[in-house]
Parts: structure tokens; sequence; C-alpha cells
């Protein structure tokens, strides 16, 4: 389904719920509100779902991009590794164990250097994963809270809309940060607080009209938010000070495991120069 469609779909399942709200009168009407919960709820789960999928449709779409401009860029570091071997081949010739013996250790640590380079990458994914979370959980309550007072129809639905879709999709961040590191527990928003989370919104519609629900949805909406930073600063911490400088190590032994390699194959060439009957010395 292409995004215009999806969109489309999405806004007329929101339109359905501001229909049959305003047709059940329960704005601002508690009593109503309760008795028709779950009928407004079940219509706000389709609509959820709905905005789920749209989410995950433009994620797709932003992988598929990033791995393109990957795939490029590996290729044509690949070419330049094969370049640079052509080259030393040509200026050595003949290599003596002790070069090959490096060559093959100088091969595993770049090898090991890629996979830390990998997770680092997925640690930072998942940092700016939670660190759209705590922006977005901000956003939904600052739009709930500024309905304390408010009682057009339109704005609170509107506002409400926007309080369901910004949790949502902050939820929905969390879970992709869980899903770059599947081996990491969080000490923060875990699996249990994000599914809570989406509860919540399930009846974002009819808590709205009553207050006693209201306020406890603002409550958890700023805890959310507030947990939300918390990972976002632990795992920015744990990258920097940990997977970061396991990194910088490997890169300091590369190093000098290049250095060694280089003075080594200097040496051969300098053993194997030609003299002037062809014989080498």
């Amino acid at each position: 389904m292409c995004f215009c469609i999806m969109i489309r779909v999405v806004d007329e399942s929101d339109n359905a719920i501001r229909t049959v709200m305003v047709e059940l009168r329960v704005n601002l009407n508690q009593m109503l509100a309760i008795e028709h919960e779950e009928f407004i709820a079940n219509l706000n789960r389709k609509s959820i779902k709905l905005h789920h999928l749209n989410w995950l449709s433009q994620m797709r779409a932003r992988s598929e991009e990033e791995i393109s401009k990957l795939s490029v860029r590996v290729q044509h570091l690949q070419k330049l590794y094969e370049s640079q071997e052509l080259i030393i081949k040509n200026l050595v010739g003949s290599k003596s164990s002790n070069t090959g013996q490096l060559e093959r250790e100088l091969d595993r640590v770049r090898s090991y250097r890629d996979t830390l380079v990998s997770g680092e990458l997925s640690w930072k994914d998942a940092t700016l994963f939670a660190q759209d979370s705590a922006d977005y959980s901000r956003t939904a309550y600052k739009s709930w809270h500024s309905l304390r007072t408010e009682e057009d129809e339109s704005i609170r639905f509107r506002q409400a809309l926007k309080t369901r879709d910004s949790m949502h999709q902050a939820a929905l961040c969390v879970r992709m940060a869980q899903t770059m590191l599947p081996g990491v527990q969080f000490p923060y928003c875990t699996s249990r607080e994000v599914f809570a989370i989406l509860q919540v919104i399930e009846y974002l519609f009819t808590d709205l009209q009553v207050s006693e629900r209201f306020g406890h949805a603002l409550e958890v909406y700023k805890s959310f938010n507030k947990r939300a930073t918390a990972l976002t600063q632990w795992l920015k911490q744990t990258t920097d000070e940990t997977i970061h400088k396991d990194v910088e190590e490997v890169d300091e032994r590369i190093n000098d495991l290049a250095n060694t390699l280089s003075q080594e194959r200097i040496m051969n060439r300098s053993f194997a120069r030609p003299i002037q009957n062809g014989m080498t010395y």
C-alpha cells in the first residue's frame, strides 16, 4: 500500500472516532464517556494499528535507503583494499613467513573491529531511537496538559489525537531501540512499561472526559518521558564509556600491526633488491 493511500486510510479512521464522539455527545460528559468507553476504545485500537502499520512502512523505506547507501560504501572500500594489496604485492614480490603471519593477524583484528563497529552502530541507533522516544513523549505530555482547561470540542479532539500519536510513536521508538540491542536489558522503559503505555492510550478519548482518569494519564505520560530521557542518557553513557573505548583499543592494535607489517615489508624488499648480474642478495 503506497504512503498516500495509507495516510488517507489513517485519516478516515481518525475521523470515524471523532464522528462517533460527536454523535454520542461524550465531550465533557463523564457518564456517557464511561458508558461508551469500550466502543470508542475499539475504534481507537483499529486506528492505532493503522498508525503502527504506516510507521513501520516509513521505517522500512528509510532502512532500505540506508542499506543501499552502505552497500555502495562497502563496495568502494573493498576496491580500495584490493588496490592497496595489489600495489603492495608488486612492490614486495614474495613475502616471508613472518610477513604472512602478520597479515593474517591484521586481517583477524580488522574483522574483529568490524564486529565491534557494527555493535557500536547498533548502540548509537538505539540511542537515537530512545532520544526520539523522549521527544515524542514530551510532546504528548505537553499536548495532554494543555487540555486541562480546554472546552472547545474540536480543539480537545485534535490535541488528544496529537497526544495519542506522539505517545504511540514514543512507545514504538523504545521497541525499535530494544530491537537494535536484543541481548541488552534496559534499566528504563521495559517491555512491561511500553505495554502499559499502549494500553493507556487505547482509552485516551474517554479518559479525557473523566477528571480522575485524565490526571492519572497525565502522570503516566510524565513518568514515561522521564524514563525515556533516563534511558537515552544510559545508552549514550554506555556507548561512550564502554563500547567506543573497545573500538579505540582495537584501532590502536591495528595501527601497531600495520606499522610492524610495513617495516617487515620494507626489510623484505631491501633484502630482495636486485644487483647488476640479475641475482639478489
